[in-house]
């Protein structure tokens, strides 16, 4: 139900309706089991490949805890095993993981290293509470430089739906802050520092 308000909220604010193209997105409330089933994954890229009619080009699976299985996901044979599955399902697509990040590592994800070492792109969202944005900042970047963070701020859409007791509805849609906070100096400085290589490692 969270979802079908999310995606509905971000039709209305741009303006769409029954009448518009509608957006290419195809949306399973059913788990899948990483480990032990990929044919579950499967099946539903095929079913959302023939709803959509055309290749699906990005699976998104959310939360990568709740889909795992019965795998371990600190054990790096186990996190191996659901990454090679999951892209099994639709090599020619990209995928997206959301997962949580540890519970004293804010930083980093939890679990094995294996999923950051697989990953191409690494992005940590994050609320900051003084300025009320949602930050999303690049952690790895294979090929390039890491862009600078971005921010986001919570926005409230009236759905026009009404629940059984006759309430409005609404959901939320973040919206891009074109204007984002100055990143402190010493912060700065100090993911700079991080990004550079030792004479070692650029060799």
């Amino acid at each position: 139900t969270g979802i079908k308000k999310r995606v509905r909220a971000w039709a209305l604010k741009r303006g769409m309706d029954a009448t518009s193209e509608q957006a290419w997105i195809y949306i399973t409330k059913a788990g899948t089991n990483l480990c032990a089933n990929p044919e579950e994954l499967r099946a539903t890229v095929e079913a959302a490949s023939a709803a959509l009619g055309q290749a699906v080009v990005l699976i998104v699976i959310d939360t990568l805890a709740a889909n795992f299985g019965q795998g371990d996901e600190n054990h790096a044979g186990d996190m191996g095993l659901a990454i090679a599955n999951v892209r099994a399902a639709a090599p020619a697509a990209a995928v997206l993981l959301v997962h949580h990040s540890g519970h004293g590592a804010e930083e980093r994800e939890r679990g094995s290293y294996a999923l950051q070492a697989s990953a191409d792109y690494r992005l940590r969202a994050k609320y900051d509470e003084p300025a009320k944005l949602i930050e999303l900042a690049w952690q790895k970047v294979k090929d390039d430089e890491r862009p600078e963070p971005m921010y986001f701020a919570w926005e409230r859409v009236d759905l026009d739906w009404q629940d059984a007791d006759g309430e409005e509805l609404s959901s939320v849609v973040l919206e891009l802050d074109e204007n984002p906070p100055a990143m402190p100096q010493e912060a700065r400085q100090a993911m700079n520092k991080t990004r550079g290589l030792g004479g070692n490692q650029e060799t």
